[in-house]
């Protein structure tokens, strides 16, 4: 099955809530375009990958808004085929915000069935490679997104982050592994921290005596998965700051990324 995840900018995200999540409590939506990046197998889960990022925030034209409640909002979908015109012109993905200002973070049954119109709609227009992001927030902070590949079922987002003046992610499990050796972090910094830290993906590149350093403190924090980018190998001269080197590996002329990653 593919993965997907979602990036927003900060600012986009920030947008969206001043435009989704009213005082009053009343439902809206709002209209978000997404570069993607299909990766056919993901060096990380060895798995077909679909990365969406924020582009842009566009709001729903005022004369294009039918009626809105607590528990529904609906608008015409002129303004969605002129989005999906754009989003094929410039090879974006076409996306729709919505928020539960009071409701659980979860889609309701009445989301699945206007995404899966909207879907059938992106893929008569653009045709039948054309996907629907779907975005849920919540009065609470929560954030949900799923992408319609077709019209039969959605996929879950893994996770979605959020980039810019600080880095954090939602949808990431709060399951961690029993191990008590991250317990004082949690004490230190807050029971959410090891889940944030194993689900984070980590590239070094250089793995001489700083970034072999780096991947050492690194993993013994607790994230979940490094990539190690280098293309040296050990020598005797480098025994005295290579972290885990050893001189039988200078002297099997090894490579520094073998080395860090044992």
């Amino acid at each position: 099955m593919t993965l997907v995840d979602l990036t927003f900018q900060e600012r986009h995200l920030d947008s969206l809530r001043e435009l989704v999540l009213r005082n009053d409590g009343i439902e809206a939506a709002v209209y978000v375009l997404c570069g993607e990046n299909r990766v056919e197998c993901d060096p990380w889960e060895h798995r077909a990958r679909r990365r969406l990022t924020s582009y842009e925030v566009l709001p729903i034209p005022t004369e294009d808004k039918i009626s809105a409640s607590g528990q529904h909002v609906t608008w015409s979908t002129t303004s969605f085929v002129r989005l999906l015109k754009r989003a094929k012109d410039e090879n974006l993905v076409a996306g729709i915000v919505h928020a539960h200002p009071n409701g659980p973070a979860c889609f309701s049954d009445q989301d699945d069935q206007n995404e899966r119109e909207l879907a059938l709609l992106a893929q008569n227009r653009n045709g039948q490679d054309a996907a629907l992001l779907s975005v849920l927030l919540t009065g609470a902070g929560d954030i949900r997104a799923r992408l319609w590949p077709d019209t039969h079922a959605p996929i879950d987002a893994e996770v979605v982050r959020v980039v810019g003046r600080r880095l954090a992610f939602h949808g990431v499990s709060e399951v961690m592994h029993s191990s008590d050796a991250f317990s004082r972090q949690a004490l230190a910094f807050g029971p959410d921290v090891n889940a944030k830290l194993h689900a984070l993906r980590v590239g070094i590149v250089g793995c001489g005596g700083t970034g072999s350093a780096a991947a050492m403190l690194l993993a013994r924090l607790g994230v979940g998965q490094l990539v190690l980018f280098d293309d040296d190998i050990v020598e005797a001269s480098n025994l005295n700051r290579l972290h885990g080197a050893r001189r039988s590996d200078a002297d099997a002329m090894r490579p520094k990324v073998e080395v860090v990653a044992r």
